[in-house]
């Protein structure tokens, strides 16, 4: 499961790994899907799906991910720790393993921030 779909970069490395049967991708913006959608689903027919959502509100059908990308921010900032954060809990259970996008880079600026404040 990949929560963004952006042009399609981590998408294509899920999707192009002979491993991985089927690649979900929730994408809030209509526009987004309408113009990149259709290379991958050219590219990779049924072993690819991207639907219309909200990471934060869409509910899940299947039970279990292998795992979960999040990469829905479009300017990375450590103020998206507290929503990554948030993903991270709202899918801990559903997954074997997650990670959102700058996720370490914004917790070692966290802490250099921390370290260095007046």
């Amino acid at each position: 499961m990949v929560h963004g779909l952006g042009l399609g970069v981590c998408l294509q490395a899920l999707a192009s790994r002979p491993e991985v049967e089927h690649v979900l991708v929730i994408e809030k913006s209509e526009d987004v899907r309408a113009l990149v959608a259709p290379h991958y689903r050219t590219m990779f027919g049924d072993k690819v799906q991207i639907d219309l959502g909200d990471a934060f509100t869409w509910r899940p059908q299947a039970l279990r991910f292998d795992f979960a990308w999040h990469d829905i921010w479009d300017d990375l900032c450590t103020d998206n720790l507290e929503e990554m954060a948030t993903l991270h809990r709202r899918f801990g259970r559903r997954v074997m393993y997650q990670d959102s996008w700058g996720k370490g880079l914004l917790q070692r600026q966290r802490r250099h921030e921390k370290r260095n404040a007046w």
